[in-house]
C-alpha cells in the first residue's frame, strides 16, 4: 500500500538524493554538520517531489525548498523515514530510537517485554494515546520518556516521508513533546523544531564530534580515546560542527598517526 503508484526506481532515487544533500552541505554550502538537520532544501526529482507534496516536472534530482513547518533536515528525508519505519508506519519508537542513540549519542537498554499495539479501528483513543498506556509501566518509561516524544513528532509521516497532519479518523496527530539530554530537557511542537532545536544543540555536535571519531579510527572510543574525544567535541561546538574543522582535528591528534586499528 505504502509502494502504490510510486516506481520501481524510488529506494534508489531517495539513497541518491540523500547522498547528495550531504555532499551539497558538507562540500558545496557551510561544510556544517549540523545543517544537515536544519536544512530547508532537499534534492527532488519529480517522482520525490510529489511524495514530499512539491509539484515538480524535473527528471533529474535538484535542489528544491520544502515548507519548513513541515520538515527540515535528513530526519524526514524519505530514505532515514524508510529506515526506520515499519510497513504500518506506526513505528515512532524506532525514529525516537535512532534520534536518541545516534543524534545525542545517549545509551537505550533492551526493553524488558514488547507490547502488542493495535491501531485504532475507530475514532476514540489515538494511535499516541495507546502507545503511551502501554509503555506507561516504570520499567518501560526508563527508555521511552526519552524514545516516545521524540518518535512522536514524526507521526504525520508515513513510512516513506508523505506528510498528513490527521489520523484516518480526522484527528490532527499530537507531535508535541520533551526529552531529557543530560541535565536538560530539549522541548518541541513538531519534527521540525525538534530537528532545528538538535541542528543547535551543543549536545549533538559533541555527538557528531564523536561518531566522527568513531568513523574516522573504524572503531568505538575507549577510555584512553576520552581525551581525544573530548577535544573533538570542544572543536565541534565552538566551530558549529565544521566537517573541515573535525576532520582537522582527527588527522593532527598524535593518536591518529598512531593508529594501527583495534582496541586501544
Amino acid at each position: 500500500e505504502v509502494l502504490a503508484n510510486t516506481s520501481a526506481s524510488l529506494p534508489s532515487i531517495a539513497t541518491e538524493s540523500l547522498v547528495e544533500l550531504a555532499q551539497h552541505i558538507l562540500f558545496e554550502e557551510s561544510g556544517q554538520l549540523s545543517d544537515l538537520l536544519s536544512t530547508a532544501s532537499l534534492p527532488l526529482d519529480a517522482e520525490l517531489g510529489g511524495i514530499l507534496g512539491v509539484k515538480l516536472e524535473n527528471e533529474s534530482l535538484e535542489m528544491t525548498e520544502l515548507n519548513s513547518e513541515q520538515r527540515l533536515g535528513i530526519l524526514t528525508h524519505p530514505a532515514v523515514l524508510a529506515a526506520h519505519s515499519k510497513e504500518s508506519g506506526a513505528s515512532p519508537f524506532l525514529v525516537g530510537e535512532f534520534i536518541y542513540t545516534n543524534v545525542l549519542c545517549e545509551s537505550i537498554g533492551s526493553p524488558p517485554v514488547v507490547p502488542e499495539v493495535e491501531a485504532p479501528e475507530a475514532a476514540g483513543e489515538t494511535l499516541r494515546e495507546r502507545l503511551e498506556s502501554a509503555t506507561a509501566a516504570p520499567s518501560c518509561q526508563l527508555c521511552h520518556k526519552r524514545i516516545g516524544p521524540s518518535g512522536f513528532a514524526f507521526l504525520p509521516f508515513d513510512p516513506i516521508g508523505r506528510y498528513e497532519p490527521e489520523d484516518d479518523f480526522g484527528q490532527p496527530y499530537d507531535t508535541t513533546g520533551a526529552i531529557p539530554v543530560g541535565d536538560e530537557t530539549i522541548e518541541f511542537r513538531n519534527a521540525s523544531e525538534l530537528a532545528a532545536t538538535l541542528a543547535a544543540s551543543d549536545r549533538s555536535a559533541q555527538c557528531l564530534a564523536r561518531r566522527v571519531f568513531r568513523w574516522a579510527y573504524g572503531r568505538f572510543e575507549g577510555d584512553a580515546d576520552e581525551e581525544d574525544v573530548q577535544r573533538l567535541e570542544k572543536v565541534a561546538v565552538e566551530s558549529g560542527s565544521s566537517w573541515r574543522d573535525l576532520l582537522v582535528a582527527v588527522v593532527s591528534s598524535e593518536r591518529f598517526a598512531m593508529n594501527v586499528g583495534g582496541n586501544p
